[in-house]
């Protein structure tokens, strides 16, 4: 089983493009595309694919990490259903296999306090952001 992932761009894709991975609640899922144009912003000599999975029940997890390994970075979208779903469920398997990996993963948010928040749940390995992205949440 392989899992549904999003992206942006959808078409032009070359091989020098950085991979990011963007990870969020499944019920934030409907903001990414618009989260990954921002991040691939023209203005940016650096040019970017931009993934996020697609929710759905089942997570292959092998799938998952080879995605992951492939990126250079994840970002966190910290949202209010997040930080609900960590404190129900604890740390999503994406944020769980950056960790175990050692990989580079930083959380942003629209507002510090969420940031704050986020913070006392999780330790990101590498540094924090924060956004003022005004996302259109259609």
């Amino acid at each position: 089983m392989n899992n549904f992932y999003g992206q942006y761009p959808e078409t032009g894709i070359t091989a020098d493009m950085r991979q990011v991975f963007i990870y969020a609640s499944p019920k934030d899922a409907h903001m990414l595309p618009q989260f990954a144009k921002e991040i691939c912003d023209p203005k940016t000599e650096t040019k970017y694919l931009v993934k996020w999975i697609a929710p759905k029940k089942e997570i292959d997890e092998e799938d998952l990490r080879i995605t992951l390994l492939l990126s250079q970075v994840m970002i966190v979208f910290v949202t209010p259903t997040l930080l609900s779903d960590i404190r129900e469920n604890g740390l999503p398997l994406a944020i769980q296999i950056m960790q175990e990996e050692r990989r580079p993963y930083f959380p942003v948010a629209t507002f510090q306090e969420l940031l704050e928040t986020y913070w006392q749940l999780d330790k990101p390995i590498y540094g924090t952001a924060e956004t003022t992205l005004n996302l259109n949440r259609n």
